[in-house]
């Protein structure tokens, strides 16, 4: 009959910023089979940690990899790993499941295409034909603006759920108050471009990320321009009034508030 003895003493702890890392020995004797069968055998040992299991009192750990080190030919040792986020507050951003989060700002680029310079100038093209006709268009160039992007990320106990996963490619419908100083929480100013998640502990806990990005214009609102098709080019007398249509529903709207950031 196998002996199993855990080496509580020979246990070594690690805490990093990606992480919690546990690593304990368990030292087995009196094994039957021979050769690598010792390790199948180890490993059906029902006190023996399967892979995936959470650890006992440290549950937000559980096991990722095994080592194995023999020592005789009746002897072994196997080393468990557990990984996992850190269970309780802590300075990396992350707290208890459902608690604590991180943010993160920055910017990028989204292409527009623009009929005016960089100073509002509108562009107009003139051209003279051989026969002294003079025509004349808008122009149109695309330039590159840049939008305000938030990424929130917070540590669960549960998978993404349906209405989450929803709100990808949606605007918030009302006054988010997560959207800061910008300006922001006016109601059509964010939209919603990913929603990741992500378990180092074989599903005990999840990190999901949101990322959110910022037009200060709206993004239910944009203006359609009437093309002529004999140039493929907007006439150049077009005005607000002649020639030009506002197109105020664009995305599907939701509350943000619902996602608990």
């Amino acid at each position: 009959m196998p002996t199993i003895y855990a080496d509580q003493l020979g246990a070594t702890f690690t805490r990093a910023e990606d992480g919690d890392e546990l690593r304990v020995l368990y030292k087995i004797t009196g094994l039957t089979s021979a050769g690598w069968a010792r390790l199948t055998e180890a490993l059906a040992l029902t006190t023996v940690p399967s892979m995936g299991e959470a650890h006992s009192e440290l549950t937000n750990l559980s096991v990722s990899s095994v080592q194995l080190k023999a020592i005789d030919e009746k002897h072994i040792e196997l080393e468990f790993i557990y990984t996992g986020r850190a269970g309780i507050d802590n300075d990396f951003g992350f707290g208890t499941s459902g608690t604590g989060d991180s943010i993160e700002v920055g910017a990028s680029l989204i292409s527009e295409e623009v009929n005016t310079d960089r100073d509002g100038n509108v562009i107009s093209i003139t051209y003279t034909n051989d026969d002294g006709v003079i025509h004349q268009q808008s122009g149109y160039i695309n330039r590159f603006l840049p939008q305000i992007t938030k990424s929130f990320a917070k540590r669960s106990s549960t998978q993404l759920g349906a209405f989450e996963l929803s709100c990808v490619g949606k605007v918030n419908s009302d006054d988010w108050p997560r959207g800061g100083d910008l300006g922001g929480g006016n109601a059509g100013k964010w939209l919603c471009t990913g929603i990741t998640s992500r378990s180092t502990d074989w599903g005990a806990t999840w990190e999901h990320t949101y990322t959110f990005q910022y037009n200060a214009d709206g993004w239910n609102t944009q203006d359609i321009v009437f093309i002529d098709p004999e140039t493929g080019r907007p006439p150049a007398d077009v005005t607000a009034e002649n020639g030009i249509t506002t197109v105020t529903a664009i995305y599907e709207t939701t509350s943000f508030g619902g996602l608990q950031l």
